[in-house]
């Protein structure tokens, strides 16, 4: 027996519109997810960042301190003590404190026009700009990667906003284990305050040297 009018379709979901899962209710796609990470691992180089420049600033700070110090105040109790302390003495201290003091100087005023404060404020904003859009991705819906696209606009432009690139150690850091950690933290703060330590060290290592070749005085 034949069937009038429009034939009947013998599956039951042949009506129904097809139902498109986004992929958050799923597994995340990979390129959602590796997205995800680099920007977890940016934002901590960022804040990385700015911690050593902050550093950076103060360490400058402590640097023109110093300075004043061995430029003004040490000669100044020279001479208010100098018929207490032997004239060549004198002298050996005098050339030490301004030798450290120049040099303080000298690099306190290079590292001030690197312009810390201004750098560690520029990598801070980026990295709580790359925080955010880190957590809004997580939180994300996504049908396709097409949908990425937005995300990807902010980002860039939260990067040309900043300006600078952060430090290959930044990154270390931020991509370090626990075990390994001390190491990079170790070189970090060499890098930060080694050459600071030099000047303020190997002067007094030549006014020992010196005191050593001094001629002793004879007894009185």
């Amino acid at each position: 027996m034949a069937w009038q009018g429009q034939p009947h379709s013998t599956n039951q979901y042949a009506d129904r519109e097809p139902v498109v899962r986004p992929l958050h209710f799923g597994r995340r796609s990979a390129l959602h997810q590796q997205y995800i990470e680099n920007w977890r691992l940016v934002k901590r180089a960022r804040f990385n960042a700015a911690d050593r420049h902050e550093r950076l600033e103060r360490i400058t700070t402590v640097a023109f301190a110093v300075a004043g110090i061995f430029g003004f105040v040490v000669p100044y109790f020279l001479l208010v003590l100098q018929d207490d302390i032997p004239k060549q003495a004198a002298r050996v201290i005098e050339f030490t404190a301004y030798l450290s003091g120049a040099l303080s100087l000298v690099l306190g005023l290079v590292e001030r026009g690197s312009n810390h404060q201004e750098r560690a404020r520029r990598f801070h904003e980026c990295g709580l700009q790359v925080n955010k859009l880190q957590r809004d991705l997580e939180a994300s819906s996504l049908q396709s990667d097409e949908q990425l696209r937005p995300y990807l606009t902010a980002y860039d432009h939260a990067l040309r906003h900043c300006g600078h690139n952060h430090a290959k150690i930044d990154e270390e850091l931020a991509k370090c284990s626990d075990r390994v950690r001390w190491k990079v933290v170790g070189r970090l703060s060499l890098q930060i305050y080694g050459s600071y330590v030099a000047v303020w060290v190997l002067p007094t290592i030549i006014m020992l040297l010196l005191f050593a070749l001094l001629p002793s005085q004879p007894p009185s």
